[in-house]
C-alpha cells in the first residue's frame, strides 16, 4: 500500500504535466505519442482526476487504519 499511493499520485503528477504540455511537446517532441492518437485530452483530464483522488482517498484511508488499530 505505501508504494502504490506514491506510484498513483506520482502518476498523476506525469500526466498533468503531458496534458499542460500538449502544445508544446507537440513542436519539441514531434516523435511522442499525443492525447488525440490515443485518448482525447478530456478524458486524460478524467483519468488524472480518478488517479489524484484515488490516491488521496487511499493515503487518507491508510492513516485511518493505522490510527484505529
Amino acid at each position: 500500500m505505501f508504494v502504490l499511493i506514491p506510484l498513483i499520485i506520482a502518476g498523476s503528477g506525469y500526466l498533468v504535466n503531458d496534458i499542460f504540455d500538449y502544445e508544446i511537446d507537440k513542436i519539441n517532441k514531434p516523435d511522442k505519442m499525443y492525447f488525440s492518437e490515443s485518448f482525447s485530452l478530456q478524458s486524460a483530464w478524467k483519468y488524472y482526476y480518478f488517479l489524484i483522488i484515488t490516491g488521496l482517498l487511499l493515503s487518507v484511508l491508510s492513516q485511518l487504519k493505522h490510527h484505529i488499530f
